[in-house]
């Protein structure tokens, strides 16, 4: 499955080609949350504001449920999964390389997965695809900064910690 993000707010499509299941915001970028509350005022009383701030809070409650089920179960001891992969894979696109693109599932390559990647509301297929090290869940892209598996959950753990901050309202702790 194709997984796309964008920057948009929750009521917006991002185009990417090929999506199967689109994302909405994934970026920790300051500005987003005021970008998107220009659209949705939260003391208009207009009850399609009242939803499309819903909307984006259960989307991040979500978002931080599936991530936090899946760092839980997540050892590098046993080798890196497939799914293991594309939990790196997605959290290393977010880290790295921004917020409008997809990240296509991971293609067996021996010691490492391998995922292509696809950018910008077109789509564009990229060269060069995220590695996942199958032994030592090292995640590398290019010439993009090689990250521990350990390292890269905290950074992703942090930023979804933050989207809760800034669009739900309310701490981590509170979400679940």
């Amino acid at each position: 499955m194709v997984k796309a993000r964008c920057i948009l707010s929750a009521f917006l499509v991002c185009a990417c080609a090929g999506a199967k299941e689109v994302a909405r915001p994934a970026s920790s970028d300051p500005d987003v949350p005021s970008y998107l509350l220009r659209a949705a005022k939260p003391d208009s009383g207009s009850a399609h504001d009242r939803q499309i701030l819903n909307d984006i809070s259960q989307y991040h409650e979500e978002a931080w449920r599936r991530f936090d089920a899946a760092a839980s179960a997540f050892n590098v001891a046993d080798g890196i999964s497939r799914s293991e992969a594309e939990l790196l894979g997605d959290a290393y696109f977010s880290w790295q390389l921004g917020a409008c693109g997809a990240v296509d599932e991971p293609q067996d390559s021996d010691t490492e997965w391998r995922m292509p990647l696809r950018f910008g509301v077109a789509g564009t297929r990229l060269s060069h695809p995220i590695r996942v090290d199958k032994a030592t869940g090292v995640v590398s892209y290019a010439e993009g900064p090689a990250i521990q598996a350990s390292a890269l959950l905290q950074i992703e753990r942090a930023r979804l910690e933050e989207n809760l901050r800034h669009f739900v309202r309310r701490p981590r702790r509170d979400a679940g």
